[in-house]
């Protein structure tokens, strides 16, 4: 532990000597009445200073019975649930998605955790850190739960200033293709034709209707049902009170 604790020091030794450091790391320690471990402590402040990208380990090469920090974006968020313990008392769960550029993974808060997705901490495309998550085999495969040792870090880019998501605002989605529709055509205003053309899409939690326009309709031939894609700079979209997702010409189609 000590030895990850002084390559953490190395990361940010321009902006801090070694007894801040470790002045800092004790403070903290006290202020977090030790819940968290030294070297958490450590990679928190490296990680503050945004000096700790070689610390996170790639989604790609999470597996079970890891405990690990990862970072990415939130991609898809699901309702809380309720449950039942052994004990009779209720517990609370809730699940994201979180996609780097290797993968996603569905990653679990359980009960005070779960108020953490809310309007002023996380939401749909807030880039996050979490830090020694532990891993296990979910029912629809290998997910990274938030414990009583683990803490997430929010990104402050990416944190609402007091008002809502905007409903275009650029995201990430990644699935299975599960049929690709025939391409319609229809007038601009302008009299040039344009294209449209609705995939279907597996996610880790549903199906999802996609619709692509113009270039993008193109785009999408060169995959087939079955192929696993993901789509950046998607667009979400209000219809009546439901979402969609759109594709347009600065979205990347990539396997």
């Amino acid at each position: 532990m000590e030895a990850n604790i002084q390559k953490y020091h190395d990361s940010i030794k321009d902006l801090k000597t070694q007894k801040e450091f470790n002045e800092e790391i004790q403070q903290r320690k006290k202020q977090y009445d030790n819940l968290f471990t030294e070297e958490v402590i450590a990679y928190l402040i490296v990680d503050e200073l945004e000096r700790n990208k070689q610390s996170t380990t790639c989604i790609k090469d999470i597996h079970a019975g890891m405990e690990s920090t990862i970072s990415g974006g939130i991609t898809e968020i699901s309702e809380t649930k309720t449950f039942i313990r052994k004990n009779k008392s209720t517990g609370k769960l809730r699940k994201f998605i979180l996609t780097d550029e290797t993968g996603s993974i569905p990653v679990i808060l359980w009960n005070e955790d779960t108020g953490l997705i809310k309007e002023e901490l996380m939401h749909n495309g807030s880039m996050i850190t979490v830090i020694n998550g532990y891993s296990k085999k979910g029912y629809n495969g290998v997910e990274i739960n938030v414990g009583r040792w683990s803490k997430v870090n929010i990104s402050e880019c990416t944190r609402p200033k007091n008002k809502k998501v905007h409903p275009k605002e650029k995201q990430i989605i990644m699935g299975k293709i599960e049929s690709i529709q025939p391409t319609n055509i229809f007038f601009k205003e302008d009299g040039t034709e344009g294209f449209i053309a609705k995939i279907l899409l597996q996610t880790q939690n549903k199906i999802q209707t996609i619709v692509c326009w113009n270039e993008q309709v193109k785009n999408i031939q060169q995959y087939k049902k079955g192929d696993q894609i993901t789509i950046k700079n998607v667009s979400y979209r209000y219809s009546n009170g439901e979402q969609e997702i759109h594709v347009n010409g600065n979205a990347i189609i990539s396997k």
